[in-house]
């Protein structure tokens, strides 16, 4: 209880200073695929535990852009994460990368990179697609553990909109799982 409260507590002081506007922002040339494989370093156990492979997946090479290396790995934790909290043991989650002419939610087409994370969970509910990104708030399929606190998905939109950047939840098209998008221009 008391590690779950200090988290809580961290990430409510992070969002806070996100919200704020007091989080300095190191805007550098990285590779996202440098930062995706510390994410598989840093979730060895978690995946382990579970049995769940990491997929990753490109269409094409992959360049390095502008981005603040640190809060883009957060936002992979965050993802990846979650995406392993709603995926059933022995399953896979994937992380596809696209760069160039990519499309966002409504469509319209913005120059820059796009990820999505997929899992093998049991989705998100069509109403509570763009209101998870907001705090406090839970998807209702839970998965019967303690899934935290309802600000993590916050915290990376807060990220991913100070990168002039975009974040969006669906369903896969297959029915089985849920994709978290995000783009980063550049």
């Amino acid at each position: 209880s008391g590690e779950r409260l200090l988290r809580l507590i961290n990430g409510l002081l992070d969002l806070t200073r996100l919200e704020s506007g007091k989080v300095n922002f190191r805007f550098e040339k990285n590779n996202i695929l440098t930062c995706i494989e510390y994410v598989r370093s840093e979730l060895t156990a978690t995946f382990e535990k579970k049995s769940i492979k990491l997929i990753i997946q490109k269409s094409v090479e992959i360049p390095s852009i502008l981005f603040d290396k640190d809060n883009i790995i957060r936002v992979l934790i965050n993802l990846v994460s979650n995406a392993v909290k709603f995926s059933p043991e022995n399953s896979s989650i994937t992380i596809t990368l696209e760069y160039g002419e990519v499309k966002k939610v409504d469509n319209k087409k913005i120059k820059g990179l796009k990820i999505f994370i997929d899992d093998n969970g049991t989705g998100i509910e069509d109403d509570e697609k763009e209101i998870i990104f907001n705090k406090f708030i839970q998807g209702s399929r839970k998965s019967g553990k303690d899934i935290g606190s309802g600000v993590g998905l916050a915290i990376c939109k807060e990220i991913i909109s100070a990168h002039n950047g975009f974040i969006w939840a669906e369903n896969r098209s297959n029915n089985s799982g849920a994709r978290i998008n995000f783009i980063i221009p550049g």
